[in-house]
């Protein structure tokens, strides 16, 4: 294959339909993110206490990882166009049946429906984009998109706070509706290139799914993806609590935005990279740059001086940029029939991998401090950096 010129690799890039998945996705991850983080605040209004907070994260998640198992292999055996559909529609349609809940037993139903969108929408969206760029630039394609994700933490919750704060819940909902019923418009005008539907009325079996496991190298990116949750999940987690200790420091409300906005820099750019000098050659720095962020954390003497601003911005492009260039390897690594279920495993390791991080975090909070549990994941991470070099090229 002929090597592209910069001027292609825009025109790739920036054609209709890349534009209009990552148009729609930003729409509606957007809804995710204010979801994950502002539902608890609204549940808190209704009356519920942290028990009912935690078991409805839980139950959202789990239904998220069980979902999965049925709509990624959909999009690979009746194409992507219904499940990104389908995922925009129900996250238009979750947050009004949320906010119409009459009880906390009808809000868990509205949280489990609203994981039909989970389960559907993500790995659909990567899959398309994949479908719709060459290999040469899947990279940094998948990383742009990825780079929407970050852009959604930093700027969903901001509006999703301040409609609160001038409309009440009634004008979050709303808003949250009409964007991702927005996107799903968008999604209808949508054109996929025929390699998407090329398994269409052919049923992903069961042994298809477990063959994915075969492939050495998706086995240890899903690992490597599982462990990098684990930390990550830790990080969004605890990060506000943990800086509470220390008055005069960073804000936890900069240092996310600090950590997004190195996110929506990182994983395009290091997608980019990738696509020029390979994926291992690149995922290994990204990670000890991760590692070092989070020793960094962990350092008293570091929180308390000006260097405290660069250890969001050194975390969130170790973050962002190894998780891109790990989803990218994936992609490269699974057969093209089944792109869309390899990825729905890719989603559910990280949902698994966050569950797991947070909770043997809280365990080990009870008997240790939170600089050394910081210290020491920073440890375990750049340690997990050898988990590359079982990785092919």
């Amino acid at each position: 294959m002929e090597k592209l010129t910069a001027q292609e690799k825009i025109r790739l890039l920036a054609n209709r339909s890349v534009l209009t998945l990552y148009i729609s996705g930003f729409l509606v991850l957007m809804n995710l993110m204010v979801s994950l983080t502002l539902f608890p605040l609204y549940i808190q209004f209704r009356g519920g206490g942290d028990f009912m907070i935690g078991l409805q994260s839980s139950i959202f998640a789990a239904a998220s990882v069980l979902l999965r198992l049925y709509f990624g292999p959909l999009a690979d055996s009746a194409g992507r166009r219904f499940p990104l559909v389908l995922g925009a529609f129900v996250f238009a349609t979750s947050p009004l049946l949320v906010w119409a809940s009459p009880n906390f037993f009808f809000m868990i139903l509205a949280r489990i429906y609203q994981a039909i969108g989970m389960g559907t929408f993500l790995s659909a969206a990567s899959s398309s984009i994949a479908d719709l760029v060459p290999d040469k630039v899947r990279g940094t394609a998948l990383g742009l998109y990825r780079a929407s994700i970050s852009a959604a933490i930093m700027i969903g919750p901001f509006f999703g706070y301040r409609l609160i704060d001038h409309y009440g819940y009634a004008g979050l909902f709303t808003a949250l509706s009409v964007t991702s019923f927005s996107a799903m418009l968008l999604l209808l005008t949508l054109k996929l290139p025929p390699v998407s539907l090329q398994c269409k009325d052919k049923t992903v079996k069961l042994k298809d799914l477990l063959g994915l496991f075969r492939i050495s190298n998706l086995m240890w990116c899903y690992i490597g993806i599982f462990i990098t949750s684990i930390t990550s999940g830790i990080v969004l987690t605890y990060t506000a609590v943990y800086l509470e200790f220390f008055s005069g420091v960073i804000s936890a409300p900069l240092f996310f935005s600090l950590f997004a906005a190195a996110g929506i820099i990182s994983a395009p750019f290091s997608g980019f990279v990738s696509d020029r000098i390979g994926r291992k050659a690149v995922l290994i720095p990204l990670i000890l740059f991760f590692g070092a962020g989070l020793i960094f954390m962990g350092s008293e003497a570091i929180l308390y001086s000006w260097f405290s601003w660069c250890i969001p911005l050194i975390a969130g492009i170790g973050y962002a940029g190894s998780l891109s260039v790990f989803i990218t390897w994936v992609v490269d690594s699974a057969p093209p029939h089944l792109r869309a279920s390899a990825l729905a495993f890719e989603e559910s390791s990280i949902d698994i991998g966050n569950a797991v991080g947070v909770f043997t975090f809280g365990l080990l909070a009870a008997v240790s401090t939170y600089s050394a549990l910081f210290a020491g994941l920073g440890i375990f991470t750049i340690l997990f950096s050898f988990v590359v070099k079982f990785l092919k090229k």
